[in-house]
């Protein structure tokens, strides 16, 4: 879903509603994988509803934070998309300013996708391959030493796979879908090399949670409609993204398998796809039981019409969490 489309739905609300305001109460930043999932139960909301239509910000989940646990109570949102779990030293942050007793609430999983073109037709790669790719730094022969990945096609690689030149596109540092990528495509490919096992905690981050920076990997911010862009008109390019991307998008790219498992909504939820991934909103017990307009918008996020395995959510990519998770989480809304 892009930007320019959901600030249009929003104008469109205002002028139809004109008797709410048309500056959102609960304003929602973060994480661009969950986003158009935020963006859509705010369209819902908005329309049934005679609150203040939310603001949704897809800034990236690291940048969400920042901005969710800022010292000034005139700028900060009511709630925040994340693509990955808060740190500790992140919810120290927030508590430091005033937020304490944070309130996790699962939405469902996702899938990080390596996406192609229509015309590219390598779609089929294992994890060590795609780490081999993406990686700052890769073992050197006998395993003893990291070195600078200056590995420029992918027949350098492994000779089964097609001459043509690497090119990644996805998310930058501030995404929680780059933490996701540091984590799951390098970090855990990375730590079982036997010369990793060495390593400081300071070097394992760099030799072991960095991507390259040298062009085989291209940095498309927190836009992963950019991303999709960029690889649909491109024979050979690849790119980084969120499951429900390639699902609204599947008239111009399709998928890779990664160890021989296609992206699926089963996939994911089983556990198979070795790049699956829980999403989540995070809000403060005290707003949530203070801000009813905040509890209400909630308590339709949660809604099996909204995140069930039929609802309005998951039909653009949403990947539905367990009913019992589902039903704790309407539960613990409803004595708000």
């Amino acid at each position: 879903m892009k930007k320019t489309r959901v600030i249009k739905t929003v104008i469109l609300i205002t002028l139809v509603l004109g008797t709410r305001s048309s500056f959102a109460e609960i304003h929602v930043v973060g994480s661009g994988t969950v986003y158009p999932f935020t963006v859509k139960v705010a369209e819902v909301f908005a329309s049934k509803s005679s609150a203040k239509i939310p603001r949704v910000e897809g800034i990236g989940t690291g940048a969400g934070i920042k901005l969710y646990c800022s010292p000034s109570t005139s700028v900060r949102p009511q709630l925040l998309n994340a693509s990955r779990l808060i740190k500790d030293e992140e919810r120290e942050q927030c508590e430091k300013n005033g937020r304490s007793n944070l309130v996790e609430m699962n939405i469902g999983y996702d899938g990080v996708v390596l996406i192609r073109g229509l015309k590219n037709s390598n779609a089929q790669l294992t994890l060590y391959q795609l780490y081999r790719a993406i990686a700052r730094y890769v073992p050197n022969s006998d395993e003893t030493n990291f070195i600078e990945n200056s590995t420029k096609f992918w027949s350098e690689i492994d000779s089964s796979l097609p001459k043509t030149k690497i090119e990644i596109y996805g998310p930058y540092a501030a995404s929680g879908t780059r933490d996701t990528i540091d984590t799951l495509i390098v970090e855990n490919i990375c730590k079982k090399i036997k010369s990793s096992k060495q390593l400081s905690k300071a070097d394992f981050e760099k030799y072991c949670r960095s991507i390259r920076i040298d062009g085989g990997y291209i940095e498309t911010g927190d836009n992963f409609s950019l991303t999709v862009s960029k690889v649909s008109r491109s024979q050979n390019a690849f790119g980084l993204v969120g499951f429900s991307y390639l699902i609204e998008n599947k008239n111009k790219v399709g998928s890779v398998a990664i160890e021989s498992v296609i992206p699926t909504i089963k996939s994911i939820s089983n556990g198979t796809y070795p790049y699956s991934r829980k999403l989540y909103l995070y809000a403060t017990e005290a707003e949530m039981k203070s801000n009813q307009e905040l509890n209400e918008f909630l308590k339709e996020y949660f809604s099996e019409r909204a995140i069930g395995e039929n609802g309005y959510v998951t039909k653009i990519g949403l990947i539905a969490s367990p009913l019992e998770n589902r039903k704790q989480l309407r539960t613990y809304l409803n004595k708000k």
